[in-house]
């Protein structure tokens, strides 16, 4: 009896087993897990992208880890390289197995599962528990999501750094409520060295937008952390660096060159063409990863400004999609709006920095996808 006594106040110290969050967290955890890895390797999807990584990590899992490469994938179907920290993931879960095309899935369903714990706590950053929970709940059963969590493609590995790279920096700017701020930016430095050799645009704007944050903030750092974060970014695109010591900068003029023949690419259409078409696109993808639906559709809208031309096309099949575009378009311009009014009125700090952060993540990214569209 005693024993069964003691049992149980230790269930009871123990609050998470009588927190009714705690288990509704778990439901939805467990669901999002089952719909990622339900038949996985039966299901597991390759195109010739994913083909060609998975022989380069086979060919290491045959002659050893000394025959990676020092450069990861191409970016945008371009000559530029981005880092090969993709390849290293994928070979360190494909070496247990001895299998690079399932090791190489499993990696991006091990993040994809990972962040949906990371993505809780970021949002409790802001949100109630319910709201946390309710928002969670999307993002654990999002058809988009899932469906990017089923097959190794590197930049399925960004909800995950990203995310985690946000907390960690948000966690850094705490000011006296974090003891431990230096080593929350450190950790922030070690996860933006991987997310940067994930997608050559999300290194971008996640860089820029978290210069912009930190000069907001000023945190007053240590100044041996911050020489520690730049000096663990740089050791973590060290293959990098020694690639382009090898060949003479070549991976450096590829990046140049595509940045200019973007540019070139795009310069024909005007900016407000632009904007339409970034804001319309913006639009869409964001209702297709609440809703899971990809019907709905909104004009193309092209405009001549020397001409003061409006030319708006929308063919059957737009039309019959248009009231669920018209919806998202709505459903995106009132989340700006709230996310703006928000971000000024918020006094408390730790919330106020959430949105804030949020606010220049959405302008540096639509201002940098305007440019490349």
């Amino acid at each position: 009896m005693k024993k069964k006594k003691n049992k149980l106040k230790l269930f009871e110290k123990i609050g998470f087993f009588k927190n009714k969050y705690f288990w509704i967290f778990m439901l939805f955890f467990v669901l999002g897990v089952f719909l990622r890895s339900y038949n996985f390797v039966p299901w597991i999807h390759l195109e010739l992208d994913q083909a060609r990584d998975a022989t380069l990590v086979d060919e290491s899992l045959v002659g050893g880890p000394m025959n990676l490469p020092l450069l990861g994938p191409r970016a945008a179907g371009s000559f530029l390289r981005l880092g090969p920290i993709s390849y290293y993931i994928d070979y360190a879960f494909s070496v247990p197995i001895n299998n690079s095309v399932v090791g190489s899935a499993l990696a991006t369903l091990f993040f994809s599962i990972l962040s949906l714990i990371v993505f809780y706590f970021l949002l409790r950053r802001y949100f109630s528990k319910n709201l946390s929970l309710a928002v969670g709940a999307i993002f654990s059963t999002s058809l988009f999501l899932v469906t990017y969590s089923r097959f190794a493609w590197n930049p399925n590995l960004l909800p995950f750094f990203i995310i985690l790279f946000f907390l960690a920096l948000l966690r850094a700017v705490d000011g006296e409520n974090e003891k431990k701020q230096g080593w929350w930016l450190l950790a922030s430095a070690v996860v933006f060295g991987v997310l940067s050799q994930l997608h050559f645009l999300a290194m971008i704007v996640v860089f820029v937008s978290a210069v912009v944050f930190l000069i907001f903030k000023r945190p007053r750092i240590k100044a041996v952390f911050w020489a520690g974060s730049v000096l663990v970014v740089l050791f973590l695109n060290l293959p990098l660096v020694i690639n382009d010591i090898k060949s003479g900068g070549d991976n450096i003029k590829q990046l140049t060159g595509t940045v200019e023949e973007k540019s070139e690419s795009k310069a024909s259409y005007d900016l407000i063409e632009k904007v339409i078409k970034n804001y319309t696109e913006n639009s869409l993808s964001y209702w297709t990863i609440v809703s899971g639906s990809q019907s709905a559709e909104l004009p193309r809208i092209a405009t001549e400004l020397k001409a003061r031309k409006l030319d708006i096309e929308c063919k059957e099949s737009c039309r019959n999609n248009l009231g669920l575009g018209i919806v998202a378009a709505i459903f995106f311009g009132l989340g700006i709006l709230i996310l703006v009014v928000e971000s000024i009125v918020e006094k408390e700090p730790r919330k106020k920095d959430f949105l804030v952060l949020n606010l220049i993540l959405f302008l540096i990214s639509f201002g940098i996808f305007t440019f490349f569209f």
